[in-house]
């Protein structure tokens, strides 16, 4: 919390509060998952024949380990001098990898779901947030693509 606290008042002087919540849980999140490795990691990702996983397990991991990757890429170009280096159309087009991290994300968490057995308050949980951040994407995308005609 107090990780999250000092980043919320880091970037106090950005107004909207999405973005304050956003910083003050992204990096707290990351370090914080930094901090929970332990034992052998890349038993996450190989067996002990050092071949790739291909069971649930292994592909949650996957799944969780490049979701993260391209939130750290997200990350790292989510500034204005990332926007003004890369120009609006390309910084656009790498910002819409959010969706396949998203995507990736849901696929980690259920998996894991199935794997920890989780009890069902959890699922509904899992499910409930996707389907509200689906929902507010698809809106936002219907309201880009059909705009309301304007009378007058």
């Amino acid at each position: 919390m107090a990780c999250a606290a000092a980043f919320w008042e880091l970037f106090a002087a950005r107004r909207d509060l999405i973005t304050r919540l956003s910083i003050a849980t992204a990096y707290p999140s990351l370090f914080l998952s930094l901090l929970a490795i332990r034992g052998r990691p890349w038993l996450y990702f190989v067996d002990q024949r050092r071949r790739l996983r291909h069971d649930l397990f292994g592909v949650a991991n996957h799944s969780g380990l490049i979701a993260a990757l391209l939130f750290l890429l997200l990350l790292a170009i989510s500034n204005d001098l990332s926007l003004r280096r890369l120009g609006t159309k390309k910084w656009k087009s790498l910002q819409r990898w959010t969706y396949i991290a998203a995507a990736l994300t849901t696929l980690h968490a259920a998996a894991y779901q199935h794997i920890e057995k989780r009890q069902l308050p959890y699922e509904i949980l899992l499910w409930t947030t996707t389907a509200i951040a689906a929902t507010f994407q698809i809106l936002g995308w219907w309201q880009t693509k059909f705009p309301r005609l304007k009378s007058g």
